[in-house]
C-alpha cells in the first residue's frame, strides 16, 4: 500500500513542481508584497521601502518550490551534489559574519544576507533538478509574462497614471502623473509619466526588459514563431515607453559587440576586459569634481545628486574599506556619511560601489572572482551567447543599482545564472 501511494504521490509532486514554477516564472514581475515596518527601516522618521523586511508573492512560491523539491528529493532517493563548494562557501561564509560583525545596524545585515540565501536555494535548485524543461518551464511563461505586463505599462503610459482595480492584486501601486517625485518625459511639449508597470521604476522595468529581448533574440526560437515575434515586439515597445536611455544605449552597445565579435575566447576576453574597466572606473568615480561635471551637462538636478550618493559611498568606503557598513545598510547611512543632499535616500547607482561602500574590497573581490567564474562557464558548457546577457547586467549595473536591490531584476538575473550553470543545457 505504500509502495502504491509513493508511487502516486511522485508524479503528483513533479506535477505540482512543474506548475508552481511556472507560476512562479510569469509572477515575476509583480510587486505584491507585504511590508513590514521595524524601527531600523526609517531614517528621519521616513519609511524607506529598500529597508524594510518584505514577504513577496514571489518569495512565497520560492519557499513553495524548495518545499516540493525537498519532498520529490526524499521520494526518489536521489543526491544533490555541490562542485568546488568549499572553494566559495568558506570566504563567503568569513565575509558575511564580518560583515555582520562591523555592520551599521545586525538586523538589516542579517535580514540581506538570508535574502541572498534565498536567491541561492532558487539558483540551486535552477541548476540540480533535471526534470527542467527549459521552453516548457522558463521561455513560453516568461514570454506571457512579458506581454501581459508590458501591456499593463501601455496602459499606465496612456492613461498618464496607473490603472488601479484588478492591477492592484500583481503589485500596482497608486500614482499618476501629478504624484510628486513620479518619473516623467516630455514629448513635444506635454509631459508622459514613464512606463511603471508593476516595477518600482521605469529604469527597473527597461533593465528587465532589456535582458528580456536578449534572452528571447538568442534562445527563444525554439518558441512557436507567432509568440516569439510577439515577446520581441513587447519587450521593445516597452523599453521605449520606459524611456530609459540607459537601457537602450547599453542594448546598442552590446549588439555592436555581437556583431563585432565571433570568436568564443575573445567574447571571455571583451567579457572579463570589462569587467575590470567598469570596477576600476566605478572606483576612480570616488575621486570626480562635482563642478567640472555639472558644468558640462544639462539634467544638472539629476547628475549632481548621482554624483553626491558616488561621493557619500567613498566616504563609506573610506571609513569601512574590508567589510564594509553592512550589507543593505547603505541608505541607514546616509545620514552620517554624507556631506550635502544627506535627504537623498537611495542606493548608490552604481553596483561595484554599492558592493565596495556595503561588503568592503572582501566582498568586491568575491563579487569580481564570481563574475569572472560565470563568464568562464559560458565558455565551458558551450553558451557562449550568454555573455551578451552578462555584459548587458554589467554595463547598466555601472549606471544603476536595481540588479542587487530590486526583488523583480534580482530574480530573473538570478535565473539566468541558474542556466548558465546548468551543464546538461546548451544554447547555440
Amino acid at each position: 500500500m505504500g509502495f502504491i501511494g509513493k508511487k502516486k504521490l511522485i508524479p503528483t509532486v513533479s506535477f505540482l513542481l512543474e506548475k508552481t514554477f511556472q507560476i512562479f516564472i510569469f509572477l515575476i514581475p509583480s510587486q505584491l508584497a507585504l511590508h513590514f515596518w521595524p524601527k531600523w527601516a526609517f531614517v528621519y522618521g521616513i519609511r524607506i521601502d529598500y529597508l524594510a523586511p518584505t514577504l513577496y508573492l514571489s518569495d512565497i512560491l520560492i519557499l513553495t518550490i524548495f518545499f516540493l523539491w525537498l519532498i520529490d528529493i526524499s521520494l526518489n532517493r536521489y543526491q544533490v551534489k555541490f562542485k568546488n563548494l568549499g572553494l566559495y562557501l568558506v570566504p563567503l561564509l568569513i565575509l558575511i559574519f564580518l560583515n555582520i560583525i562591523f555592520t551599521t545596524n545586525y538586523y538589516l545585515a542579517i535580514y540581506k544576507w538570508l535574502k541572498l540565501l534565498e536567491l541561492a536555494m532558487l539558483c540551486v535548485f535552477v541548476v540540480q533538478y533535471r526534470k527542467i524543461e527549459i521552453k516548457k518551464w522558463i521561455f513560453k511563461p516568461l514570454a506571457f509574462s512579458i506581454i501581459f505586463f508590458v501591456i499593463i505599462g501601455m496602459l499606465q503610459f496612456i492613461h498618464k497614471g496607473t490603472i488601479g482595480g484588478a492591477f492592484y492584486i500583481l503589485g500596482e501601486r497608486a500614482f499618476s502623473i501629478y504624484t510628486p517625485g513620479i518619473a516623467l518625459v516630455d514629448i513635444f511639449g506635454r509631459q508622459f509619466m514613464r512606463a511603471y508597470s508593476t516595477f518600482p521604476h521605469p529604469n527597473s522595468l527597461a533593465g528587465f526588459l532589456g535582458i528580456s529581448i536578449l534572452l528571447f533574440l538568442l534562445f527563444g526560437k525554439s518558441l512557436n514563431r507567432r509568440l516569439y515575434y510577439l515577446v520581441i515586439v513587447f519587450a521593445f515597445l516597452g523599453i521605449v515607453i520606459s524611456f530609459s536611455r540607459t537601457v537602450i544605449f547599453t542594448l546598442c552597445v552590446t549588439g555592436i559587440f555581437w556583431f563585432l565579435i565571433n570568436n568564443k575566447k575573445k567574447e571571455i576576453m571583451v567579457g572579463k576586459l570589462t569587467t575590470i574597466l567598469l570596477i576600476i572606473t566605478s572606483i576612480l568615480l570616488l575621486g570626480i569634481k562635482t563642478n567640472f561635471i555639472t558644468s558640462k551637462i544639462n539634467n544638472v538636478e539629476n547628475i549632481y545628486q548621482r554624483i553626491s550618493l558616488i561621493k557619500t559611498s567613498g566616504e563609506m568606503i573610506k571609513e569601512h574599506p574590508i567589510f564594509g557598513v553592512g550589507l543593505g545598510n547603505f541608505i541607514k547611512n546616509i545620514p552620517k556619511y554624507s556631506k550635502d543632499n544627506s535627504w537623498l535616500l537611495q542606493p548608490v547607482h552604481n553596483i561595484y560601489l554599492l558592493i565596495f561602500a556595503e561588503t568592503g574590497l572582501m566582498g568586491l573581490v568575491i563579487f569580481f572572482i564570481l563574475s569572472i567564474r560565470i563568464l568562464n562557464k559560458t565558455l565551458s558548457f558551450n553558451k557562449r551567447n550568454f555573455i551578451y546577457l552578462l555584459l548587458f547586467v554589467l554595463l547598466t549595473g555601472f549606471f544603476d543599482h536595481y540588479w542587487i536591490t530590486i526583488q523583480q531584476n534580482l530574480l530573473l538575473e538570478v535565473l539566468i545564472f541558474a542556466m548558465i550553470l546548468r551543464e546538461d543545457i546548451k544554447f547555440t
